[in-house]
């Protein structure tokens, strides 16, 4: 069997992403063209290495991902770069904006969930049904008045509050993910696992929002009450 050819070098630039390699070290990633993507991403030095995770993740969810695997295959990418790369930047102590959450902003939505407004009126809603069931404390009238203090109140569910709840346990995940995979395809066959992508968006993303919905649905009554405007419950 013939044994599969690395390159320790590679300068890729494709119409919708590219890639440079010198050395053993990832020097340049590209995704995306202003043109027909209406985005693009583009990162060098350091910061490529920082976010090679990311870049894994955004390509596996792209419709690039084909022509990046078959390239990958006939210029002979090494995937064990990226792996060693990821796995030392998810190896230091999580916190937002380092390089220990790396590919994790991808992972729950990216840009267009948390920087260009994720929809959350259902995680509200939710909210809102859950928190007032079945109470006798507050009229109709009142919950209205409430839920307007509410929307008042709140700031939104952010990427760091999702990151603090849920950011350790989806990175141990994403670490094993990579522990066992050993190419390009085997590692975002992984990402692509419904169960994993339904965890993290339709669980733990709406898990979330629905929590701080709770948390200032809370503080809106609180406050209301304080100021007289809604009646304190009798065993208060």
């Amino acid at each position: 069997m013939r044994e599969k050819k690395t390159m320790n070098s590679v300068d890729i630039s494709k119409h919708n992403w590219g890639l440079i390699i010198e050395n053993g070290q990832i020097e340049e990633i590209t995704l995306g063209n202003w043109t027909d993507a209406g985005w693009h991403w583009s990162l060098n030095g350091e910061d490529a290495r920082d976010h090679a995770n990311s870049y894994m993740v955004r390509v596996a969810g792209s419709g690039v991902q084909e022509e990046f695997l078959q390239e990958a295959e006939e210029e002979g990418i090494d995937f064990n770069i990226f792996k060693k790369q990821a796995l030392d930047n998810l190896s230091g102590k999580l916190e937002d904006n380092e390089k220990s959450d790396d590919g994790l902003w991808s992972l729950s939505g990216d840009a267009s969930n948390w920087k260009f407004g994720q929809d959350s009126d259902g995680s509200w809603t939710s909210a809102e049904e859950s928190f007032f069931d079945g109470t006798e404390d507050v009229t109709d009238e009142q919950q209205e008045e409430i839920m307007e203090e509410a929307y008042t109140l709140d700031t939104g569910y952010r990427y760091p509050d999702w990151l603090e709840q849920f950011g350790d346990g989806v990175r141990e995940e994403v670490i094993e993910k990579l522990k066992r995979s050993d190419s390009f395809k085997e590692y975002f066959t992984e990402l692509e696992d419904e169960r994993f992508t339904q965890s993290i968006l339709e669980d733990r993303v709406i898990e979330g929002e629905e929590g701080h919905a709770m948390e200032v649905i809370q503080e809106a009554l609180n406050k209301l009450r304080k100021e007289g405007k809604i009646p304190k419950r009798k065993d208060d």
